[in-house]
């Protein structure tokens, strides 16, 4: 280390230097002038670009870090397209609070206007990132940006984005998941009617109607045509999983009439 103790080597034997305390990182790093200080960030930016070019997903978060300070000069873009990719990757390793303040970040980014692919992916991804995260009270604000992500690509007929929007899985929750399942019969609309992906929502849909709407017959309707279509496409998967479904919804139905019949 130095003598005055600002500074201090790394022990890493690459020959490299860090401040000893981060109160004087932050201490030099605020008395950079804010253009400099954004040329800074867009150069190391760009420097980790090309080095994890191959590996970016991995290195998002980073990148949309610097991107973000980087703004005044770079323009939005990358801020954007780095947001969406990291709140992905951060969904996937099961971290919601941070994908949620990833997409806000990206969204926030993008210029007021009509909702594009890139700002309806990022809904998605906020939506996505709500229902996991935060609690009941937020549901209703996760299934509006699931709604604009949903209508976008069905406008856009982007089937498979859709239908993605429309089997998300949604807390199994009596009235607090309104919008689902209208989604989720507009995607059926979109899809072969004997396809396994029709298979796939009529399940979800039967598991809807039955144990959050209530509605025994239109459940034990779209059960009967999912199995029907696992049986025919010989899909084990789908028929176990809408056989399961299909108990659930049973138990709560015979409870609750038993339940009635008590009264």
């Amino acid at each position: 280390a130095n003598t005055t103790g600002t500074v201090e080597t790394i022990p890493s034997g690459h020959g490299g230097y860090r401040f000893s305390h981060a109160l004087l990182q932050q201490a030099v790093y605020e008395a950079i002038a804010p253009i400099q200080r954004a040329q800074i960030h867009l150069a190391t930016a760009k420097a980790l670009e090309e080095i994890h070019q191959d590996y970016l997903a991995q290195h998002a978060g980073e990148l949309a870090y610097h991107f973000s300070q980087a703004k005044t000069i770079s323009g939005p873009e990358k801020l954007v397209r780095y947001s969406l990719m990291a709140g992905e990757f951060s969904l996937e390793a099961y971290a919601h609070d941070q994908a949620l303040a990833l997409f806000q970040q990206g969204l926030a980014a993008k210029e007021k206007g009509e909702i594009d692919s890139e700002s309806a992916s990022l809904l998605f991804g906020l939506g996505r990132a709500q229902l996991a995260d935060l609690g009941r009270s937020q549901f209703p604000e996760a299934h509006r940006n699931l709604d604009q992500a949903f209508n976008y690509f069905a406008a856009s007929d982007d089937v498979e984005r859709a239908v993605a929007v429309a089997e998300h899985p949604v807390p199994n929750i009596a009235g607090l998941n309104i919008g689902a399942s209208k989604r989720i019969s507009l995607a059926l609309e979109m899809v072969p009617p004997d396809s396994r992906t029709a298979g796939r929502l009529l399940s979800l849909l039967g598991r809807i109607a039955g144990s959050q709407k209530g509605d025994y017959q239109a459940a034990a309707a779209a059960f009967s045509k999912a199995l029907a279509i696992a049986r025919q496409e010989n899909d084990p998967a789908l028929e176990l999983k809408t056989i399961a479904e299909e108990s659930y919804v049973s138990m709560w139905h015979f409870k609750w009439q038993e339940i009635l019949d008590k009264v």
